[in-house]
């Protein structure tokens, strides 16, 4: 009987040690507060704050949030979590590619050099540069909305979060559709809010890792 007891004594210890180690040995520990580091100034651009001076240095912090999404991505598909390196590897395309978009419209990269005339060549710049951002935010938010229908089976606080980064999408997209500062305001508090959830999500990822209990995430949508 003492054995039998000792056997599944041993039993939970290795099952807790297991669960610890794969707790601590999650990409979403890099993954998420990589992605928030891209969505706070965004929503602080987006609201106007500073518009000025964030909007040069926005580039070097996205750039960063890509990369650390990028070595999250592999280091997911390094346990096997295809589903998970996807969703970050989709990420860091997406902010990898933002950098390059402000990179590009900030020194004319989508106009055409081959216009004498200043004034012309001024004009066809900025006007390749409102298309280009349009494709690029339409792209994008076709992108995610897909992502989120494709991710229902995650726990809810994921699918939610993914859901409002499609939603701040679609209002920065209306925003260069209508020139109406109202969708860029709201925008930037839909990113607010989805940099928070995520936040959220990574003090349960931290958590676990270092030993406490899961926070609740809620359940998925679909089963």
């Amino acid at each position: 009987m003492a054995a039998a007891t000792d056997t599944v004594s041993t039993a939970e210890e290795t099952a807790a040690a297991a669960a610890a180690a794969a707790a601590g040995n999650n990409p979403v520990l890099l993954g998420l507060p990589s992605f928030v580091l891209g969505g706070i100034p965004l929503a602080l651009f987006l609201l106007g704050y500073q518009d000025g001076a964030i909007a040069g240095l926005m580039v070097n912090i996205i750039l960063v949030s890509g990369t650390g999404l990028l070595i999250s991505a592999i280091w997911a598909i390094k346990l096997g979590a295809g589903a998970v390196g996807a969703i970050f590897g989709l990420f860091s395309s997406f902010w990898l590619s933002f950098a390059l978009l402000l990179l590009g419209t900030t020194h004319g990269w989508f106009g055409s050099s081959a216009l004498e005339d200043t004034t012309e060549a001024a004009a066809a710049n900025a006007a390749a540069a409102a298309g280009g951002t349009i494709v690029f935010v339409l792209s994008w938010t076709i992108a995610v909305a897909v992502l989120t229908l494709a991710t229902l089976r995650l726990p809810l606080a994921f699918s939610v979060l993914i859901f409002l980064v499609a939603v701040a999408l679609f209002f920065v997209l209306m925003a260069n559709l209508t020139a109406d500062t109202i969708w860029g305001t709201l925008a930037g508090y839909v990113a607010l809010a989805f940099s928070l959830l995520g936040v959220y999500i990574f003090v349960d990822a931290m958590g676990q890792a270092l030993g406490g209990k899961a926070l609740p995430l809620g359940s998925a949508i679909l089963k």
